[in-house]
């Protein structure tokens, strides 16, 4: 296996690793490592992701309830 270092823009560095964590041959070694590199804006997105994907498990197991969009938006008045 070969390694390569890759310099990536800031503002596209999400974009960057989505697309390489598709790839089923590539291995992205010390996540937490790349995690620690991330401005606090970026860190603070990727944790929202990572808590929507984990909630969105949840409702799919139904062990999170939702309520409709509506109700949402009536509580807002």
């Amino acid at each position: 296996m070969k390694k390569i270092i890759i310099n990536v823009p800031d503002h596209q560095f999400t974009s960057f690793m989505q697309m390489m964590n598709t790839l089923d041959f590539v291995q992205i070694e010390n996540q937490d490592q790349l995690e620690n590199s991330l401005t606090d804006e970026q860190k603070k997105a990727w944790e929202n992701v990572k808590m929507e994907f984990k909630s969105q498990g949840l409702v799919e197991d139904d062990e999170e309830k939702t309520r409709p969009v509506e109700a949402l938006l009536n509580g807002l008045d």
